[in-house]
C-alpha cells in the first residue's frame, strides 16, 4: 500500500499488507519509501493502467514517478499549476493509453488537462472551471468514462473519446458539497457523500449513463458526509461524518418476489418488465420468500421527493392478495424524452416469539426474554397478533425495565429498541415511466399514444409571412388561427396520423428567400389527455420533408394574347355583332388541384387610374365557369381599343396577365343597311324585310307547335329533339339515284327475279309452317287454316301482280323475309353501282368503326325512305297508314303537327338514370323511339270491322307490320318526303337546321291579365317573355344543352313549379322553328283529365263498339281470325318487338289478353332456340333499344373496305 506522508524527511511510505490478518494493531511493516528535504502536501495518488506510472499530488503540483519497480521508484518529471491560479490538486486520473492525465483542484474549482506524450515535459493542453473540481475516479466498467464529485455542481460523467475537449455526457445536481463517491453493483449505482449541512448521502442509478437519477436520499440534521464505503457483501454502508461512524442497512433480510402484468381491454394479462408507459394498466403481484408464519405485508408507500409518502389515487395496494394495482399516471413522468424511475416501498412485519429477546452481551434467558416479550404486549408496543405496532417510533419510544432483576439495564433497552426496530422491514421495488406519446415523423405512424384521440397544434413564427391553408381534412376537425400562423388539428390517432401523412398545407409568400425559410421555426405541441404535452421544435425545411407542404404557386401556361390572336386575326373584332372569346381552361393552374376564382378588370381611360371593375352594364360580360367572354360592342366604339386585365387567384397566390382587343371591324349587314339609308328611299321596305320574322311568326304559328306536354313534380322530364340538317334531302336523293338504277337493270333481271320469287315461296312456305304451329296451338280446325292460307297467298298475289303473284320486287331487293329493310344489302348495291359517286363526288364515308352525327342521319335516312317506297307500292297497307292517321287526327289528342305520338313512343333504356342521360349518344337517342305495336294491333282489328273501306288490307303480315312500324318512327324523326320550306323547318320531333342555325330557345307565359288578351291571343302575340331577368330563357327548373345533333330538355319541378309556359326554339333569322306548351301539374289533376279524355276519345271514334260484348268479339268467326292474325304477328315480331310500357291505355278485353299471355310463354321458348340458331347471321337486325327500328349501324360498317366513297362533306354542315 503506497501512502504519501509528511514526516521525518519522508514524502511517501511503502507498507506490506499481503497478509493484513496476521496484524492486530494499525502498525504495517514499512517495505519502501520515498525521501524528500522539504516534503510537501500529497493528497491523492493514482497508478496508470498498466502500472507503469505513478501520479502523486504534490504541493500545487503533481510528480510523476516509473513505477516498473514498485519499490525503487523513480521520478520523471514535474508540473505545477500556474502560479496567478494559487490552486492545490485534490484528485487525479490518467487515461488507459497513458497520454493523458487530468488533475482536479478544489481550491479554485478547475480541472485541467496534462498532454504526456512527452513524459517527461507534461504539457497543459486544456482547463475548465466548473467551481467543484472536488474528486475524479476512472470507471472500472467503462473504457473511455470518469465518475465527478464536482462540489457544488453535483455529480458528472466525463467522456474521456472526447479529449483534449472536455465533454460531460451527463451532470446531475447533488444536495450540498459533492465531496466522495463509492461505486456498487459494478458501477450500477454511487453512494456520494455530500458536506454542508443541506445534504448527506445520496444513491445514485447510473442504469443510463447520458440520464443518471438519484433515487434515494438520507438526511440527518447538522451532520455531514466526508467519506463512505461497503462491505463486499453490500449489507452494510458506512459514512464518516462530523459526528463519527454512521452504519446503514443496505439489504433487507425480507426477500419479496415482484411481477409484472399489463392488464388488457379484454380483462387478460400479459407479463412485462417494469419499463412501464403511461396510460398503461398495470399490475404488480407480491411474493414474500421464505416467508415464517404470521409474516405480512402491512402496507405500501409510494417514494417521493426522497420521502416515504402514502399511495397516490393512481396506484392502489390491495392487501387480500398482497398485489398492486396501478393505473399509470404522468405524475409518474418528470420527463417526455427520458424515463423516470418510481419507488414503491414495501412495509413487511416479521412476528415476535417469546424468545426473541435473549441476549449475549447482556445475560438473559428465555424467561427473562418472556417477561419482556409480556411487557411490551402490556404496553401495546406488540399487538396481539405478535407484530410489531404501526405506532412503533424508536427515536421517541420509553421503555422501562427496572422492575427486572437484570444487569446493565440501559444497555438491555438499547438491545430490546433494536429487536423492535428489526420487526419491521422495507423493501424497495422501483420501475421507470416513460411517456407513451411519441413524435417519430420517419415512421409510418408518425403519433405513437395510447390515447384514441390526440389534438395536435402547429405553429409557424409570426414573419413567415405566410398562413395555414383553409382546407377540408379528412376524418378530423381543424381550426386556424385568426393570424393564420396556427392550426389545431382534432380527431382520432388513426385520423392525425394520416393527415399528417398527407401533409399539412402552408403557403408561403413568394418573396420569402431560402435563408428566411432555414431560419424559420416550426412549433408542435401534441396532446392526448394523459401524457405530458409533447413539444417539437424544428426548422421549415425539414418539417416540409415529414408532414408540412408548402403550397404551390398558381402557373400560367400561355399567353391570354396569343389565345386572342389565334380566335381573331390581328384581335380585331366586329361591332355592334355577337362577339365570344374563350379562354382555355389550362391557362392558369394550381399543381395542388385548389379551385381558382376569377377576377377581370379594365382599363380606364382616365390618366392615372389605371384598371377599375367592370361595370354592371358593360357591353363585354364574363362568366368564370366557362373562362369565356360575350357581347356585341355599340358603334361608337370603332376603331378604339379595349385592354383587359384577367386575375386567377386559389385565395392565396394571385397571378395575371393583360389583353387588348381592337374593334375596328363593321359587319356587312351594318354596311349594307347603312347603304340602302343613304342611297335609296326604300329603306322603310327594307326595315320590314328585317322584321318580316313577325309576320312569319304571326302567320306560321301552327305549322309548328307540338302537342302539350305535362310534367309532374318530383318527376324528371326529359325531352329530344334531333337536328338532322339537310341530312334527310340527302338521304332521299340517294334513295332516288338507288331506285332508278334498280328499275333500270330490272328487265336484264327476270331470271335473278325468278330466283329470288322461288326464295321467297320458300320463305312463305316456313311462314305458313310457323302459322300452322301456331293454328294447331290454339286448337283452330283445318277449314280455318286453309282459308287463313288462301287468303294469305291471295295478297301476295293482290299486291304484286308483276311478278307472277308473288312479292314484289322490291321486298326481295330491299328486305328480309320478315319485311325490314335489308341495310347491308343496300349499301353494298349501292357501293357496287357506285351511286353516291354520282350524286355527291369521291368524298370518304363510313370509314370508321362508329357512324358519325351526318353518317348516322343519312343511314336512317336511307332506310325510312326505301320503308316509305315500299309502302307506296303496298297500296292496302298505305290505306291501313292512311287510317291510322286519320284516327289520330280525329281524336285530336295531338296536334296535327305530331299526330304519331299516338303510335310512338319515347322510352329510356335505363329508366331516366341521370348518369345514363348525361352520357346518352345521339344513336341512343334514335333508339328511344318505339312503336306501340299492340295499340297498332288494336286498331287494325278496328280497321277490319270497318265499312266502306276500299282496297281494304285484310290481314296484317309481319313484312307488312315491319315496314309500317319504320315509317311511323321515320314520322316520328322527321325523315318525311317533302321539300324544305322557307319557313317551315320542323317535322316530327327534328329540325331540318344545323346547330349553329340555332339562335335563341326561350319560354313564354300567357298574358292572361292582360284586357286584351283574346284579340292578343287570335293573332298568336299573348305571351309575354318568361322571367324578369334577360338570361332568364327557362324555368329554373328545366335546362336545355345542345349536343352534337340533338338538342336535349331535362329538369325536375317541384311543388312550386306548378304552372303552364310554352317553349319557342328559333333560328338566326328569328323565325320561331318550333313551339310546345308545357304544363306542370299535380299527378291526380293529370290522371283524371286523362281518363276523361280517354272517355271521350273512345266514344268518339268507336261508338258502335261500346254495345258489343266480350264474348261477341270471341265468337265471331271474323275476330278469331283476327285474334289468330295477331298472335301470330306477335310471335314473328317478338325477336325485336318487346312489350312496350309506352302504349296508351287501349286495351283488348280480358279474355283475349289471357290468350295472348298463354301464347306468348309458349312462344318465347320457341324463340329463344330460333334467336340461338341465327344469332350469326350477318343479315340479322340487332336490338335498337329493343325495338325494330333500326338495325346494327357499327355491324355494317366495322369491316367495309377502304374505297368505299360515299357523300362528299364539303356542303354538308356539321
Amino acid at each position: 500500500m503506497y501512502r504519501p506522508v509528511r514526516e521525518n524527511n519522508y514524502f511517501m511510505y511503502i507498507y506490506d499488507i499481503y497478509d493484513i490478518s496476521n496484524y492486530t494493531d494499525l502498525e504495517f511493516p514499512i517495505v519502501g519509501n520515498i525521501t524528500d528535504a522539504n516534503p510537501p502536501r500529497g493528497e491523492d495518488l493514482v497508478f496508470s493502467k498498466d502500472e507503469t506510472l505513478l501520479v502523486v499530488n504534490y504541493g500545487q503540483g503533481i510528480v510523476i514517478y516509473d513505477s516498473q519497480d514498485k519499490f525503487n521508484l523513480r521520478a520523471l518529471s514535474y508540473w505545477f499549476i500556474p502560479i496567478n491560479l494559487n490552486g492545490w490538486p485534490s484528485s487525479i486520473v490518467l487515461s488507459d493509453d497513458n497520454k493523458y492525465c487530468i488533475v482536479a483542484s478544489r481550491t479554485i474549482g478547475t480541472f485541467f488537462l496534462l498532454d504526456l506524450s512527452d513524459i517527461m515535459k507534461p504539457r497543459l493542453v486544456n482547463q475548465t472551471y466548473t467551481n467543484g473540481a472536488e474528486l475524479l475516479l476512472k470507471s472500472s466498467v467503462y473504457t473511455n468514462i470518469a465518475y465527478v464529485c464536482d462540489g457544488t455542481s453535483g455529480f458528472a460523467i466525463l467522456d474521456f473519446q472526447a479529449l483534449p475537449q472536455f465533454k460531460f455526457i451527463s451532470r446531475i445536481p447533488v444536495d450540498g458539497w459533492a465531496n466522495h463517491m463509492t461505486l456498487i453493483s459494478n458501477e450500477k449505482y454511487a453512494i456520494v457523500s455530500s458536506m454542508d449541512y443541506n445534504g448527506m448521502i445520496s444513491v445514485i442509478d447510473l442504469s443510463n449513463l447520458y440520464n443518471p437519477v438519484i433515487i434515494s436520499k438520507y438526511i440527518e440534521n447538522n451532520e455531514q458526509s466526508i467519506a463512505n464505503c461497503v462491505l463486499k457483501s453490500l449489507e452494510y454502508g458506512f459514512s464518516t461524518s462530523n459526528k463519527g461512524l454512521r452504519i446503514f442497512p443496505l439489504r433487507s433480510q425480507i426477500a419479496i418476489h415482484s411481477s409484472f402484468y399489463l392488464l388488457t381491454e379484454d380483462s387478460s394479462v400479459k407479463a412485462i418488465s417494469n419499463n412501464l408507459l403511461i396510460g398503461q394498466s398495470v399490475l404488480i403481484q407480491l411474493l414474500l420468500l421464505y416467508a415464517t408464519d404470521g409474516m405480512q405485508i402491512l402496507d405500501v408507500f409510494y417514494y417521493k421527493n426522497f420521502q416515504k409518502s402514502n399511495l397516490p389515487s393512481w396506484i392502489e395496494f390491495i392487501k387480500v392478495d398482497n398485489s398492486i394495482k396501478m393505473l399509470v399516471d404522468k405524475q409518474a413522468s418528470s420527463s417526455s424524452s427520458t424515463s423516470t424511475q418510481n419507488i414503491l416501498i414495501i412495509q413487511t412485519a416479521v412476528p415476535f416469539q417469546s424468545n426473541s429477546f435473549v441476549y449475549d452481551e447482556v445475560p438473559t434467558n428465555l424467561t427473562d426474554s418472556q417477561l419482556i416479550f409480556n411487557l411490551l404486549k402490556e404496553k401495546g408496543i406488540i399487538m396481539n397478533n405478535n407484530l410489531l405496532s404501526v405506532t412503533f417510533d424508536p427515536n421517541s419510544i420509553s421503555i422501562s425495565l427496572s422492575q427486572l432483576d437484570l444487569p446493565q439495564t440501559n444497555r438491555l433497552v438499547e438491545l430490546v429498541i433494536l429487536t423492535l426496530q428489526r420487526g419491521i422491514y422495507y423493501n424497495p421495488i422501483s420501475f421507470s415511466v416513460s411517456s407513451s406519446l411519441l413524435f417519430q415523423p420517419d415512421n409510418l405512424e408518425m403519433i405513437n399514444s395510447l390515447s384514441q384521440e390526440v389534438r395536435v397544434q402547429m405553429t409557424i413564427e409570426l414573419n413567415s409571412g405566410g398562413t395555414f391553408v383553409e382546407k377540408q381534412y379528412s376524418g378530423v376537425i381543424t381550426s386556424i388561427s385568426e393570424d393564420g400562423q396556427s392550426i389545431l388539428i382534432y380527431g382520432t390517432l388513426d385520423a392525425v396520423n394520416k393527415v399528417l401523412k398527407q401533409k399539412i398545407f402552408y403557403f408561403l409568400s413568394p418573396l420569402i428567400t431560402d435563408e428566411v425559410k432555414q431560419a424559420l421555426k416550426v412549433n408542435l405541441v401534441i396532446v392526448d389527455g394523459l401524457n405530458e404535452n409533447l413539444i417539437i421544435n424544428q426548422n421549415f425545411i425539414e418539417a416540409t420533408k415529414y408532414y408540412l407542404r408548402q403550397k404551390s404557386y398558381i402557373q400560367q401556361t400561355s399567353s391570354l394574347q396569343s389565345q386572342i390572336n389565334e380566335q381573331f386575326s390581328g384581335s380585331e373584332m366586329t361591332v355592334i355583332e355577337q362577339n365570344t372569346i374563350n379562354i382555355q381552361f389550362n391557362t392558369f393552374q394550381d399543381s395542388d388541384n385548389f379551385p381558382i376564382s376569377y377576377e377581370v378588370k379594365l382599363m380606364s381611360n382616365e390618366q392615372g387610374v389605371g384598371f377599375i371593375v367592370f361595370p354592371i352594364d358593360y357591353w363585354l360580360k364574363f362568366q368564370p365557369t366557362s373562362l369565356q367572354f360575350s357581347g356585341i360592342a355599340p358603334i361608337f366604339l370603332l376603331n378604339t381599343k379595349i385592354t383587359i386585365k384577367m386575375i386567377a387567384t386559389d385565395g392565396y397566390s394571385i397571378t395575371s396577365d393583360i389583353f387588348t382587343i381592337k374593334l375596328t371591324k363593321l359587319p356587312f349587314t351594318y354596311v349594307l343597311s347603312l347603304l340602302l339609308q343613304i342611297l335609296t328611299p326604300l329603306v322603310s321596305i327594307v326595315q320590314i324585310y328585317k322584321y318580316r320574322y313577325l309576320i312569319i311568326n304571326l302567320f306560321c304559328h301552327k305549322k309548328i307547335i307540338s302537342s302539350k306536354e305535362c310534367v309532374h313534380p318530383n318527376q324528371l322530364y326529359i325531352k329530344f329533339i334531333l337536328l338532322l340538317g339537310k341530312n334527310v334531302l340527302y338521304a332521299n336523293q340517294i334513295v332516288q339515284l338507288y331506285i332508278k338504277e334498280i328499275q333500270k337493270k330490272r328487265k336484264s333481271s327476270i331470271r335473278f327475279s325468278n330466283l329470288s320469287l322461288k326464295q321467297s315461296e320458300i320463305a312463305q312456305g316456313e311462314t305458313q309452317k310457323q302459322i300452322q304451329r301456331s293454328q294447331n296451338t290454339l286448337n283452330i280446325n283445318n277449314k280455318t287454316e286453309n282459308r287463313l292460307q288462301y287468303e294469305q297467298n291471295s295478297q301476295f298475289k293482290e299486291a304484286f301482280p308483276v311478278l307472277q303473284n308473288k312479292l314484289p320486287e322490291i321486298y326481295e331487293t330491299y328486305c328480309t323475309k320478315d319485311g325490314r329493310i335489308d341495310m347491308n344489302r343496300v349499301f353494298k348495291n349501292i357501293q357496287n353501282n357506285k351511286i353516291l359517286d354520282q350524286y355527291m363526288g369521291s368524298k370518304n364515308l363510313f370509314r370508321s368503326g362508329c357512324l358519325q352525327k351526318n353518317e348516322i342521319f343519312i343511314f336512317e335516312g336511307v332506310r325510312v325512305f326505301l320503308s316509305r317506297f315500299v309502302l307506296e307500292k303496298d297500296e292496302k297497307l298505305k290505306n291501313f297508314y292512311l287510317f291510322l292517321k286519320k284516327l289520330s287526327l280525329k281524336s285530336q289528342k295531338y296536334s296535327n303537327n305530331d299526330w304519331y305520338k299516338d303510335y310512338v313512343g319515347i322510352c329510356l333504356n335505363q329508366g331516366g338514370d341521370s348518369k345514363y342521360i348525361e352520357n346518352i349518344t345521339l344513336d341512343q337517342v334514335i333508339k328511344t323511339y318505339q312503336v306501340k305495336q299492340d295499340k297498332i294491333i288494336q286498331i287494325f282489328g278496328i280497321y277490319q270491322k270497318s265499312e266502306n273501306l276500299e282496297n281494304k288490307l285484310e290481314k296484317l303480315q309481319t313484312h307488312q307490320l315491319n315496314i309500317l312500324k319504320q315509317v311511323l318512327i321515320g314520322d316520328s324523326l322527321g325523315i318525311v318526303n317533302q321539300e324544305i320550306g322557307f319557313f317551315k323547318k320542323c317535322f316530327g320531333e327534328s329540325l331540318w337546321l344545323r346547330k349553329q342555325k340555332i339562335k335563341r330557345i326561350q319560354a313564354y307565359l300567357q298574358d292572361t291579365e292582360s284586357c286584351l288578351f283574346k284579340i292578343k291571343n287570335l293573332f298568336n302575340c299573348g305571351f309575354t317573355p318568361y322571367g324578369i331577368q334577360k338570361n332568364l330563357n327557362l324555368p329554373n327548373w328545366l335546362f336545355f344543352e345542345l349536343k352534337r345533333g340533338y338538342i336535349i330538355f331535362k329538369g325536375t319541378p317541384t311543388e312550386q313549379d306548378i304552372e303552364k309556359f310554352q317553349v319557342r326554339i328559333s333560328d338566326t333569322s328569328h323565325y320561331t322553328v318550333k313551339k310546345f306548351d308545357i304544363e306542370v301539374t299535380q299527378m291526380q289533376e293529370v290522371q283524371e283529365n286523362r281518363q276523361k279524355e280517354h272517355s271521350m276519345n273512345i266514344t268518339k271514334q268507336y261508338p258502335y263498339q261500346q254495345m258489343q260484348t266480350d264474348s261477341n268479339l270471341i265468337n265471331n268467326n271474323k275476330s278469331f281470325n283476327l285474334l289468330q292474325q295477331q298472335q301470330y304477328l306477335i310471335q314473328n315480331a317478338k325477336i325485336n318487338m318487346p312489350q312496350n310500357n309506352c302504349v296508351d291505355d287501349l286495351s283488348f278485353n280480358q279474355q283475349h289478353q289471357k290468350e295472348l299471355a298463354r301464347e306468348e310463354q309458349f312462344q318465347i321458348k320457341k324463340q329463344q332456340q330460333y334467336e340461338e340458331e341465327e344469332k350469326d347471321d350477318v343479315m340479322e337486325y340487332t336490338n335498337y333499344g329493343q325495338s325494330p327500328s333500326s338495325q346494327n349501324q357499327n355491324y355494317l360498317f366495322q369491316s367495309k373496305p377502304h374505297d368505299l366513297k360515299f357523300l362528299d362533306w364539303s356542303n354538308i354542315n356539321m
